[in-house]
């Protein structure tokens, strides 16, 4: 846990979440996949989970993401 946090600068359970998001934001802008699949695929319990991180982490809904997905 030391070598991670100073590594990383944070805490192995921050960075597996920052990897959870980033595999889900990934398949929210690339694919059409169901947003219930997605959240269940990165490990979320359903979809509601998924979407208030997002909105929480970073300001947008998961429409928001998948109209401007191939353009970011």
């Amino acid at each position: 846990t030391r070598k991670l946090r100073s590594a990383l600068g944070k805490s192995p359970l921050e960075a597996f979440q920052d990897a959870r998001m980033a595999r889900a934001l990934f398949l929210l802008k690339m694919t059409r996949t169901n947003v219930d699949e997605i959240a269940a695929e990165v490990g979320y319990a359903d979809s509601v989970s998924l979407r208030l991180l997002l909105r929480r982490k970073l300001g947008c809904s998961i429409a928001d993401l998948r109209k401007n997905g191939a353009s970011k």
